[in-house]
């Protein structure tokens, strides 16, 4: 559905780079970036894919989703999620930066 929508509006799925899910309220997700993260206000938070972090993150439920989304827009193999980067302001912001496979 998700990559049914970003075609729609935007054509080709090649222009994806980042997915930012903002203002999360997913008690697993907001656990587990309280988690990874601590609870200080205004932190930025980067995780390098293989991190326990970053599969801590990809583990919740919106983490799964992008997944899906990502790995349903693109032939397999071709793109991964590359970091998970986090900013707490007024709630959590999550932004799932992908790159090529072979990067």
């Amino acid at each position: 559905m998700f990559t049914t929508i970003y075609r729609h509006e935007y054509g080709t799925l090649d222009t994806l780079r980042h997915v930012l899910v903002q203002g999360v309220m997913n008690t697993q997700t907001v656990a587990a970036l309280e988690r990874c993260t601590g609870k200080n206000e205004g932190l930025f938070d980067s995780f390098e894919r293989g991190s326990p972090e970053y599969q801590e993150l990809l583990g919740t439920r919106i983490g799964r989703m992008v997944a899906y989304l990502v790995l349903g827009a693109f032939p397999r193999g071709t793109r991964k999620i590359s970091r998970i980067s986090c900013e707490r302001t007024l709630g959590y912001n999550v932004r799932f930066l992908t790159a090529a496979a072979g990067r």
